[in-house]
């Protein structure tokens, strides 16, 4: 398995510490971690290799059979994994938690022939405001099949909310669906104190949008 951006090391000790991984390559970019990561896997140094690389450019094809990118912005995470297409040819799953913007991901994995098998929302506990964290599971496959069993919705609803979390009606999925209401409803109420023409175009366009949102709360 390879975690690209290992950052703190956590991942590749839990992995080997539960027994879910025999190998595993830690990837990092920045210098400073490295070596708070290979202290942290020391007990496991046969088990853990700790590269130096942007992304998937220090691994090899035949090494990246499941890789692992998370904490990265869904922007760098495609761009990682648009760079390392040709190597991905030998890789059976991808594990993907971007920060934010999880849709752009599953753009991508449509795009590129991957087809989503699972996803689950995460809540991380914060003393100013919950955060939630959408992990996606993807294979080589057909990749329009997680799109196909709720015909009310288009392909480009289910991207933007998740088939998966769509499907079991997640909570964490309806609690962030509410927020963002809640937050382009502020925006809005902004927009028409300013009066200003553009301001008004722009009001038009997240009002529509709110209006969308709203819509995917009603078929729940």
């Amino acid at each position: 398995m390879v975690d690209v951006g290992s950052g703190h090391g956590k991942l590749p000790l839990y992995l080997c510490q539960a027994g879910v991984a025999s190998q595993v390559i830690a990837v990092e970019l920045n210098t400073n971690p490295l070596a708070n990561i290979r202290r942290l896997v020391q007990p496991y140094v046969d088990q853990v290799e700790v590269r130096t690389g942007n992304g998937l450019q220090p691994v090899c094809a035949e090494e990246m059979e499941v890789v692992c990118i998370a904490g990265l912005s869904a922007l760098i995470m495609t761009q990682i994994l648009e760079t390392a297409t040709a190597k991905l040819t030998m890789t059976t799953r991808l594990i993907l938690q971007p920060t934010r913007y999880p849709q752009v991901v599953r753009q991508w994995l449509l795009d590129n022939g991957w087809e989503l098998i699972a996803e689950q929302m995460v809540e991380e506990k914060s003393r100013r405001k919950p955060k939630t964290h959408t992990i996606l599971v993807a294979e080589q496959g057909n990749p329009f099949n997680p799109y196909q069993a709720d015909k009310r919705l288009s392909v480009s609803d289910l991207i933007y909310l998740g088939p998966f979390l769509w499907r079991g009606r997640s909570t964490l999925l309806r609690y962030q669906i509410e927020r963002e209401i809640e937050r382009w409803q502020k925006a809005v109420r902004r927009f028409t104190i300013s009066g200003v023409e553009e301001s008004d175009k722009k009001r038009v366009q997240i009002e529509k949008h709110i209006g969308w949102l709203q819509s995917l709360l009603d078929q729940w």
